[in-house]
């Protein structure tokens, strides 16, 4: 790593989108699609968007879904928003926050 180069934008090679919320760094990525809906017309594709923090990248702690394709053209602003939106993802043998 560069002199003076931020270590949490410098891993930018790993699908995680890096911003700042309420002053705190989040990182966000995919990490699933699917498809959901009754009938013909109902159909929606999603993706699952985890967000995380910098000390710990490889583990999620909130989620939120999003129609497929919108994740890549969201503004920090957006993604600022989304996080507000999402759930706490639980993990066995913890309890969901009230």
């Amino acid at each position: 790593m560069a002199p003076g180069e931020d270590a949490v934008h410098a891993r930018a090679d790993d699908g995680i989108r890096w911003f700042s919320c309420a002053g705190e760094e989040w990182g966000a990525r995919v990490s699933g699609q699917g498809v959901g809906g009754t009938g013909f017309l109902a159909i929606v594709a999603w993706e699952a968007v985890h967000f995380c923090r910098p000390d710990a990248p490889q583990t999620p702690v909130r989620e939120a879904l999003v129609a497929r394709g919108r994740f890549p053209g969201l503004f920090d602003t957006e993604l600022c928003d989304l996080l507000r939106a999402s759930v706490a993802i639980v993990r066995p043998g913890e309890r969901a926050a009230q």
